[in-house]
């Protein structure tokens, strides 16, 4: 049995995000406020379950909301899912909030430049979820309509980290809420991990919560974003076969010692920013900062930056005269073309040289890639004992 009441229509979704759940509010509103409103606030603050919750002074955790706009927010919900989904369903995920102990609520890192058709699990806690597979939220929804939207320049989450984490359904006033489970800093590692395979990036887009057994209208949304990735235009499919190297790669992030860690994030973050950006410059300058950061960490006197900058990429990842050779001219361009843009800000004053940098971009990044995981899995190394051991 549902309430016969019209149902929600959103078709306009050139607005932006918030637009979606304001309006499922803005249409439920009347409802709420009418008699059929009043007998299921009544319902809720007069259950016995809801009254031992806030017994003994103590708060509800539902966001920031006070005990009076939790049981309107819930009334709200409560009318939206009724007329969505039945009278039935609703009481049942009612009945399971108020009889666990703890909130369980799901915490997601929206993603772009990824794309995949199965769920990927990293740890037993974390997965990388395809849109398709995520539950109904207003991000989600929002995310979905992309197609029907006229921002060809502009590209949503395809994807999503997701992971879980539990906290008190009370507290009383100033007690410290202790959260447990999935962390942000872990779900951006995952991202940061893809983002080593090759070209391919992985770029935060938004981190945000939902509390798990209830529809999205009253119980989370919102969050961080990322701007500084919010134009990224690339897109890769990943699948299965890379999985083991994106763990092997994340479980290093979440342990890496920590006098390496500051050095090792910020480059992979500067990587990122050289993956997603559209101008040439602008990516040869954050490729070169990310090796830079790692080939010189060690180079307080700014002593041969150039000469240093290639011998030690060419001595780390060439296995053979031949790879080091061709690694070492390869660093040579990269750090000619970044000492070029940041003398003159620009890229060459020859149409040739820039249409060989522009098709050499990817061969430079999947460089920089390599370089930068290989010293994340294997530690710096003693640049003096890897020099005199050639």
């Amino acid at each position: 049995m549902r309430f016969s009441l019209p149902k929600h229509e959103f078709v306009d979704y050139r607005i932006r995000q918030l637009g979606y759940y304001q309006s499922i509010r803005h249409h439920y509103k009347p409802f709420l406020l009418s008699d059929i409103g009043n007998v299921i606030r009544e319902k809720i603050a007069d259950d016995k379950r809801f009254q031992d919750l806030v017994s003994d002074d103590r708060w509800i955790l539902f966001g920031s909301l006070n005990l009076q706009s939790y049981v309107m927010s819930v009334a709200e919900w409560y009318i939206y899912s009724c007329n969505e989904f039945g009278f039935e369903f609703t009481d049942q995920k009612l009945d399971e909030y108020f009889e666990r102990d703890q909130n369980t609520a799901e915490r997601i890192l929206w993603v772009t430049g990824i794309e995949l058709k199965d769920t990927l699990h990293i740890t037993d806690s974390i997965k990388i979820v395809p849109i398709k597979d995520m539950p109904i939220t207003d991000d989600k929804i929002f995310y979905d309509s992309y197609p029907q939207m006229d921002m060809p320049f502009y590209q949503f989450p395809k994807a999503a980290i997701v992971g879980s984490y539990t906290y008190p359904k009370t507290r009383k006033e100033n007690e410290e809420v202790k959260y447990e489970g999935t962390s942000k800093f872990e779900l951006l590692m995952v991202a940061y991990a893809i983002s080593l395979i090759d070209d391919i990036v992985c770029a935060p887009y938004l981190m945000t919560n939902y509390l798990i057994g209830l529809p999205s209208l009253v119980t989370g949304g919102g969050g961080t974003y990322y701007k500084e990735f919010h134009f990224n235009d690339n897109i890769s499919e990943i699948d299965g076969s890379q999985l083991k190297i994106i763990q092997i790669c994340y479980n290093r992030l979440i342990n890496i010692e920590a006098n390496f860690r500051e050095n090792m994030i910020s480059s992979i973050r500067r990587l990122m920013l050289s993956k997603c950006a559209s101008d040439a410059k602008d990516k040869i300058l954050d490729m070169c900062i990310a090796l830079e950061m790692l080939l010189l960490n060690d180079n307080n006197n700014s002593v041969q930056l150039s000469l240093s900058f290639r011998l030690r990429g060419a001595l780390l990842l060439g296995e053979s005269n031949k790879e080091r050779e061709d690694v070492y001219a390869t660093l040579k361009q990269i750090y000619s073309i970044r000492s070029k843009i940041a003398h003159s800000g620009i890229l060459s004053n020859k149409a040739a040289e820039i249409e060989r940098i522009h098709k050499n971009q990817n061969k430079y990044i999947i460089l920089a890639a390599k370089i930068i995981k290989k010293i994340l899995l294997d530690g710096f190394p003693d640049w003096n004992r890897l020099l005199l051991n050639r």
